[in-house]
């Protein structure tokens, strides 16, 4: 039997008998002789091939020859191409041992048969990897170049000679140093870099259009040290085209001044590519970057591009420097450390909005994106370093795929309504009442009517009611009265409910799409009393009223990131319209709060 090809086929084998066996049935094929522990054979150096195939052969080599010989052949593939290993193989130590006993004097010692696991962890970074376990003894590995590279890290000017001396953050700059080299080895197509600096808006992820773009570090006293940048044109279109397909509102509107920020440039200084991408947060929720993220991914493998993903951004703020310390900040930096760690990308999910809200970060909704870029792959990520020098947590960190699994978005949204249904349970009359009247009046127009099956309080007595909306943790809209203007506190909810969720002036009144991800509380006040100074508050207690002739401004009390009575007055007085030099007279209040 003979066989003709369509395709351009070269063939080593380390005998020459079989070679010679080989020409006769495969005549046009490019056949060598070769003994493949002293390497590659020269004349396949300057090939590229889409498939590679061992067929048990790779066991004559130690596991640092096999690593050594697969780093080789990966040079060989095409960027889309598949190395396929066929060999005696187990996926782990103990099923080889399991092997080794069943199989007695039968076991061959002099071969060195591969453990999966053992030679994945230490391929891991280089590529992508699959097992297939085809029988007791024997399976396949599946390796190709990696499905897709990114990286976590921090944007300190510090970081760039010029603004700092070049000696500043040791270990985070020695961390950058390994990620250049790492992005310089894998020879990328494109960078996405999703920075928290670019241009943001609270209901659209923007992408940075034109071709091009500029910018250097003036704002931070070295205009001297400048970058310019190509961009990926084709890809920013398509990211925005699958994006729109998604129901995702992103693309190229609104970019005042298209100068690149240093949540980009930190990056570049350290980190060369020819063509990038920029790309801004939004306020949307975790999920919806998430599921931009995912966007993202679906562009970049529909123009076949080989990407790197960076996602630019510090940890908490609220370590101890210029932006003062909270317990928040260091919780918060503890558990995404640890998510990483533990390559665990549905925990990161699982942070409590309120750490998250407190800890002053500007890198969690870059991670999201990154998550979902690489959601339905077999994730690996680990910390490179981590380090809070100024009070600012800087952490880096690397994400890998070898291989394909279930996508985590069903799982996520999974808990995120478990979640939210943990709290409507435990929900009682006064915010439920809220909230269904909030519900109704976004899908409705209209107020709900009053029950008479509420608890007396509410319908037999009068108070100030302040009613406030959170989405994801962050504040969606509150509105109040200080003294009660209904005949009820039913009635004062109701009332303020609607205001809330639509004539809030910090925001766009709430959608339809937006309900399911909101929380309530209400706070009922108590009668306001004067008072002579500041020495008569207690932020956890006390609200707060600051008065100037005809302006006034309210702060509830016990809110969470507001822990000093300084904090509190000058959050009052802001709100109110009121200078720190005019004259203005305090009054306090508590409240109950229900949430």
């Amino acid at each position: 039997m003979s066989f003709d090809f369509v395709a351009d086929f070269s063939i080593s084998d380390f005998s020459a008998e079989m070679v010679s066996i080989a020409k006769t049935k495969m005549p046009q094929a490019n056949l060598i002789q070769h003994d493949f522990s002293l390497g590659i054979p020269q004349s396949l150096n300057d090939k590229k091939f889409n498939f590679i195939i061992s067929t048990y052969a790779i066991h004559h080599l130690t596991d640092e020859g096999k690593i050594s010989f697969i780093s080789s052949l990966l040079e060989l593939l095409e960027k889309d191409g598949i190395l396929l290993i066929g060999d005696v193989s187990f996926k782990t130590r103990k099923n080889l041992e399991q092997c080794r006993q069943d199989s007695g004097e039968d076991w061959d010692n002099g071969e060195h048969y591969f453990v999966f696991d053992e030679i994945a962890d230490k391929l891991r970074d280089t590529c992508s990897l699959q097992y297939h376990q085809l029988s007791y003894c024997a399976g396949v590995l599946e390796i190709g170049n990696p499905m897709l590279k990114g990286y976590l890290i921090p944007h300190p000017p510090l970081l760039v000679q010029g603004v700092g001396t070049g000696t500043e953050i040791p270990q985070t700059r020695a961390a950058y140093e390994q990620i250049g080299a790492e992005i310089a080895e894998y020879h990328p197509d494109v960078m996405v870099i999703i920075s928290p600096h670019s241009v943001m808006y609270t209901d659209y992820f923007h992408i940075s259009p034109n071709k091009s773009a500029s910018g250097n570090f003036a704002p931070f006293g070295c205009p001297q040290v400048k970058f310019h940048v190509a961009y990926d044109s084709e890809l920013t279109a398509k990211i925005a085209e699958f994006a729109e397909a998604g129901g995702i509102r992103a693309g190229f509107l609104g970019e005042k001044d298209k100068s690149l920020d240093h949540g980009v440039m930190v990056p570049l200084n350290f980190i060369k590519c020819d063509n990038i991408v920029r790309i801004g947060l939004s306020g949307f929720s975790f999920i919806e970057h998430y599921r931009f993220g995912m966007c993202i991914r679906q562009a970049i493998d529909a123009l076949g591009r080989k990407a790197i993903i960076i996602a630019s951004g510090d940890m908490s703020h609220k370590l101890g420097g210029s932006y003062g310390f909270s317990e928040y900040g260091v919780e918060h930096d503890k558990y995404v450390r640890e998510s990483i760690e533990q390559s665990d990308v549905r925990r990161i999910f699982n942070i409590d909005p309120i750490v998250a809200e407190n800890a002053a970060e500007c890198g969690l909704r870059s991670i999201m994106i990154l998550c979902g870029a690489f959601d339905g792959l077999n994730v690996h990520s680990s910390v490179l370093h981590y380090e809070a020098p100024f009070g600012v947590g800087y952490l880096t960190a690397s994400f890998t795929a070898d291989g394909e699994t279930d996508s985590l978005l069903p799982l996520i949204i999974t808990d995120k309504n478990s979640k939210l249904q943990a709290v409507r349970d435990s929900e009682d009359s006064y915010v439920k009442l809220a909230r269904t009247n909030v519900e109704n009046y976004v899908k409705t127009g209209k107020t709900i009517t009053l029950s008479t099956d509420l608890p007396a309080e509410l319908l037999n007595n009068q108070a100030g009611v302040f009613v406030s909306i959170k989405k994801t943790g962050n504040l969606r809209g509150c509105i109040g009265t200080i003294a009660p203007t209904c005949e009820n506190i039913a009635a004062e909810i109701i009332q303020n409910g609607v205001s809330a969720c639509s004539k809030d002036s910090r925001f766009d009144p709430i959608s339809p799409d937006e309900l399911d991800d909101l929380t309530y509380s209400v706070d009922v006040l108590n009668a306001p009393e004067p008072i002579d100074n500041t020495s008569q508050l207690d932020v956890n207690k006390y609200g707060v009223i600051v008065t100037s002739e005809y302006k006034r401004g309210l702060l509830l009390p016990n809110l969470d990131g507001v822990d000093t009575i300084d904090e509190q007055l000058s959050i009052a007085m802001q709100k109110g319209g009121i200078a720190p030099n005019e004259n203005y007279s305090l009054e306090r209040f508590e409240v109950v709060r229900h949430k």
